[in-house]
């Protein structure tokens, strides 16, 4: 594979990958907000400890980049482990570039990397699965 063909916004194809990328990273957020909204009224209304609130996060988080991957996999017309991986990793930098944004001091620390390399691996195998549900 060559730059280029991650590139080249110039022809349908590589514009088409954008969209459903964009798209996918859209879904993915909307997929956490309902998720999250969900959890939060769970916490409310149960017995359900805040200690659990990190982990729900994490596996709202991944469970989003999971099923956006496969539907920018399955949109895709090939390289459905790329989509996914770029969903995922697009998804984890801008939510980080978003918590920089209302939270002073933030370092990029091993938990952030290890939450990039998590939305990549996550997305990568979604986009595996994706593209063979064609």
């Amino acid at each position: 594979m060559s730059i280029g063909s991650l590139t080249n916004f110039n022809n349908e194809k590589g514009s088409n990958r954008i969209v459903v990328i964009g798209k996918s990273i859209l879904i993915a957020y909307i997929i956490s907000i309902v998720f999250l909204l969900i959890y939060g009224v769970l916490l409310t209304l149960t017995n359900i400890s805040e200690t659990t609130l990190p982990t729900a996060v994490m596996v709202i988080t991944l469970v989003s980049i999971a099923l956006s991957g496969i539907y920018s996999a399955v949109k895709s017309e090939s390289k459905g482990w790329l989509n996914g991986a770029l969903v995922g990793i697009l998804y984890m930098l801008i939510l980080f570039m978003l918590g920089m944004l209302f939270k002073t001091g933030i370092l990029i620390d091993n938990l952030i990397l290890f939450r990039i390399f998590m939305g990549f691996v996550i997305g990568s195998l979604a986009g595996i699965i994706g593209i063979n549900l064609k």
